[in-house]
């Protein structure tokens, strides 16, 4: 019974101070693991650009503020306008030496300015309206945007910025066609016309529209849905391409600061006009001949509106080039073209001139011949 006594007596006495001591030790190394795990995540994790810009104050960092580049909502006109301020938030100045542009529609100014560190500069920035897309110039709301991007004059830009200014353009109007094009309109002939239907979005709108005289002539009619533009070209003009353009001025009724009291809109014009006398072909293409070898075409000389044609003379600056009027009771009239030369290498392009009337008015054309004498080897 004594030994049992001290058995428990002894089993209920501390522990030794070395056991105390290795327990402690290891849960002080269990702490000090999970919090290096937790300190190497925040300290150690990559940074990325944007987080170095906000942290290192010696960064390039030009801000503009996304409500200065929504353009909001607005009513066609030519051009529109928008003040940026550029907020460098740096330490250092920063010189922006220009610009660049996504559209041609876009200008800048000033192209070159200086932003002073943590300060502001302002640009403009102006985009011409007229660029757009003839397909989708004219619908009811159209997207318009452009991006400029600064050049900035340094070694290690942390960040470039690039500024997207975007906003939806409202038409006064509905436009049907963007641009015309009248193809081989016979000089002095009863030209064909062509149609454009303008449909305003506004009520109480008016529409006017004009072209030069001298051009093209515009006849303007209101219709129950809007109104329809009868264009005309003037055939009497010389024979040639032109180019001009038709403007159409769409008037609000009660204009305000958003809605613009007119707008004017140009629709391009393109016109060939084509001599009423013609020849076919255009150019003669004798290509390669021999020394001596002779070679014929018929080139046709007509009224392209079925007038009388009457052939008076024909002559030619090459020798080698002889010239015939062929009889015909047509409208349609012929030239035998013969040509045999001598013993030059190379013909030169010669030019046949052609005199004559056509229903009472004389005319005179030029047409082009080409070929070419080759020397044969002998053997």
């Amino acid at each position: 019974m004594g030994k049992w006594r001290e058995q428990i007596v002894a089993d209920c006495k501390p522990h030794s101070p070395v056991s105390s001591q290795w327990g402690v030790i290891v849960a002080v190394l269990i702490l000090s693991t999970t919090a290096l795990f937790f300190v190497s995540k925040h300290f150690w994790a990559p940074v990325s650009a944007d987080q170095a810009a906000e942290t290192n104050s010696d960064a390039v960092r030009l801000v503009v503020y996304p409500s200065d580049l929504d353009l909001g909502e607005f009513y066609y006109r030519d051009s529109i306008s928008r003040r940026l301020v550029i907020h460098n938030k740096s330490d250092r100045d920063v010189v922006i030496s220009s610009f660049q542009m996504s559209c041609s529609c876009t200008s800048v100014t000033p192209r070159e300015l200086l932003v002073p560190a943590q300060g502001t500069a302002v640009i403009h920035v102006g985009i011409d309206l007229r660029h757009a897309d003839p397909r989708v110039a004219f619908l009811a709301d159209r997207l318009v945007s452009t991006t400029i991007n600064p050049v900035v004059d340094m070694a290690d830009p942390i960040r470039m910025p690039s500024w997207r200014l975007s906003g939806t353009c409202k038409s006064l109007a509905s436009i049907s066609k963007g641009s015309l094009s009248f193809t081989d309109v016979i000089r002095g002939s009863v030209s064909n016309s062509q149609p454009i239907t303008v449909i305003p979005y506004q009520s109480d709108t008016t529409v006017e529209a004009d072209c030069p005289p001298e051009n093209a002539s515009v006849r303007l009619s209101q219709t129950s849905s809007g109104y329809s533009l009868v264009v005309t070209p003037n055939s009497d003009r010389d024979a040639g391409v032109h180019k001009f353009a038709i403007t159409i001025r769409i008037r609000a009724a009660s204009p305000n600061s958003n809605i613009p009291a007119r707008s004017a809109v140009s629709i391009p014009v393109v016109m060939s006009i084509l001599d009423d006398v013609q020849t076919d072909p255009r150019a003669i293409l004798l290509g390669k001949l021999d020394p001596h070898e002779d070679r014929h075409e018929l080139l046709s000389v007509f009224s392209a509106s079925g007038k009388p044609v009457v052939i008076e003379s024909v002559e030619s600056d090459d020798p080698f080039v002889s010239l015939q009027i062929l009889p015909l009771e047509s409208v349609r009239c012929q030239i035998r073209v013969s040509v045999r030369p001598g013993d030059q290498p190379v013909g030169q392009p010669c030019r046949i001139t052609i005199n004559g009337q056509s229903d009472g008015v004389q005319f005179v054309r030029s047409v082009k011949c080409f070929y070419h004498v080759v020397q044969r080897k002998s053997s």
